[in-house]
């Protein structure tokens, strides 16, 4: 659909040079008259607002008869055909429509305008907060390695490590001095696990967007699978890949030594998970959003296996794992 917008939109510029070309060099015994017509009958806006173009081709006078309150355009008239700017102003509250109508003599054509709202949605953004001070109180000591529970400092959530059924190794949890949860001991099937409960029913279409930091140390798990709970099943957050190693065929989305920042040092540098999901079935209110970050192979980041190094979510103000709505079909 996109594509076919853009190429609609060259198209009508060409239309456009042509018209005014036609125009230029009428001398009066032209009597073929123009149709009126627009370049677009659906002009969609991301919610931050912006400005963009519009073609009216027209044969005589045109003017805008109607358009919302939120819409600028310039100009609102003219005489024959025209590029016209249109400004969305920023959307704070939620998804929004109207109709922008232009009129020449008895012809009227009409755009769609939608915009993406702020999607305020009860219960969200949910963000935790790792730093000294929130280690320093003891309860991320308590919350985390005792009770499996970090609880978000906005909102209401919980991250947990969950460890596979087949994986018998002794999960070491502890909280650093920098409030980061981190654990060794991760096999395959062990994952971190967010939790939100939802308070107002997210319904199918709904798209999601989770952001945090995160990285091993050499001797940790290096491949590992971002995933999210849809209608009964996880599914990947982002793109997945396939590696092979030691004979050993990883599917997985994250590897914690290509994708780190920085000047990618294993152990200090760390990857960011920036992703939107969408929900392909509703999430009622009283049940919870679920994500999770699993270990896909127990393959450390050099090459050993298995892997006995710190994993760790990291994070500071403003960096911390933050999940929130971006919009709502």
């Amino acid at each position: 659909m996109k594509g076919g917008f853009i190429m609609k939109k060259i198209l009508y510029s060409i239309l456009f040079c042509l018209a005014a070309l036609a125009i230029g060099c009428d001398d009066g015994n032209n009597k073929e008259a123009l149709a009126f017509d627009l370049s677009t009958d659906e002009w969609p806006f991301a919610k931050e607002g912006g400005t963009q173009n519009l073609i009216v081709l027209a044969p005589g006078v045109w003017e805008v008869s109607e358009k919302p309150d939120w819409c600028t355009l310039i100009p609102e008239g003219a005489e024959r055909s025209r590029e016209v700017k249109i400004n969305c102003s920023a959307n704070t509250g939620k998804k929004r429509e109207g109709r922008l109508v232009l009129t020449c003599g008895d012809e009227t054509r009409t755009i769609t305008v939608s915009q993406q709202g702020a999607y305020i949605v009860k219960g969200f953004p949910v963000e935790w907060l790792f730093t000294a001070d929130c280690y320093a109180t003891g309860k991320y000591t308590d919350a985390f390695v005792i009770n499996n529970a970090l609880p978000a400092e906005i909102g209401e959530g919980t991250i947990s490590y969950i460890q596979d059924a087949a994986n018998t190794r002794t999960i070491q949890k502890a909280v650093g001095r920098t409030g980061h949860p981190f654990l060794s001991g991760s096999l395959t099937g062990d994952y971190w696990l967010f939790q939100i409960p939802v308070k107002e029913t997210l319904p199918a279409g709904t798209v999601m967007h989770i952001k945090f930091i995160t990285r091993s140390a050499a001797g940790a798990a290096r491949y590992w699978s971002l995933e999210y709970l849809d209608n009964g099943s996880w599914k990947p957050i982002s793109a997945q890949r396939t590696v092979q190693v030691a004979g050993e065929s990883v599917i997985y989305t994250l590897d914690l030594v290509t994708d780190l920042t920085g000047n990618k040092r294993v152990g200090s540098d760390n990857a960011q998970i920036d992703n939107d999901f969408t929900l392909s079935a509703q999430i009622t209110a009283g049940n919870r959003l679920q994500c999770r970050l699993r270990c896909a192979a127990d393959i450390a980041c050099n090459g050993e296996n298995p892997n006995t190094g710190n994993h760790r979510l990291a994070g500071a103000v403003g960096t911390s794992p933050i999940i929130s709505v971006v919009s709502i079909d």
